[in-house]
């Protein structure tokens, strides 16, 4: 449980001016949740619009213990993981309500899409350069057009066994194979 002057979902201090939610969960009979139905629970508006981009609302009938605590944070590493990797899938809003949540958290210098590639595979540098993952390595590593032959040699490793070639899963290994020529 959090003091009445913090976020209920990420403990940050609610500042004495700012805008924030009380909310009055569901009623379902369990002496906690009754008491915060009573009480209210206070929610920051950056909580609040991680909430909505996760699909929930805040209502009469969502219940304290239906809120996704741990959910919240796995939202936002996956969110800024795909606004690198996969863009299209969502709105700069979303990137970054899942930014502003993290740094809430203190996670001001977490970078999904450095630790974490796209698990995907590919045979040879020429089918890594068409696939759709080729502008996304370039915008991640800070290169242009000109530069994908040296990325996808980057991110292919040449194997001994007749001319195999084997995908890098390391960001910070291609970003060393990159800084070496």
């Amino acid at each position: 449980m959090t003091d009445d002057n913090e976020c209920y979902i990420c403990g940050h201090a609610l500042e004495e001016h700012a805008p924030y939610v009380v909310w009055h969960t569901g009623w379902d009979g369990c002496e906690e949740c009754d008491r915060d139905y009573e009480r209210g629970v206070s929610l920051c508006p950056v909580c609040i619009d991680a909430l909505g981009y996760m699909g929930m609302t805040l209502g009469g009938n969502t219940y304290l213990p239906d809120l996704p605590f741990g959910e919240v944070g796995n939202w936002a590493y996956d969110t800024l993981w795909h606004a690198v990797w996969m863009p299209d899938d969502m709105t700069v809003g979303e990137a970054e309500c899942a930014r502003d949540y993290l740094d809430r958290k203190g996670l001001k210098d977490l970078d999904p899409a450095w630790d974490s590639l796209p698990l995907r595979w590919w045979d040879t540098p020429e089918e890594f350069k068409a696939s759709e993952y080729a502008e996304p390595f370039l915008r991640r590593f800070g290169l242009d057009e000109g530069d994908l032959d040296r990325l996808a040699k980057a991110c292919l490793e040449h194997g001994d066994v007749l001319d195999d070639w084997h995908t890098v899963t390391d960001a910070r290994k291609v970003g060393e194979r990159l800084r070496k020529g």
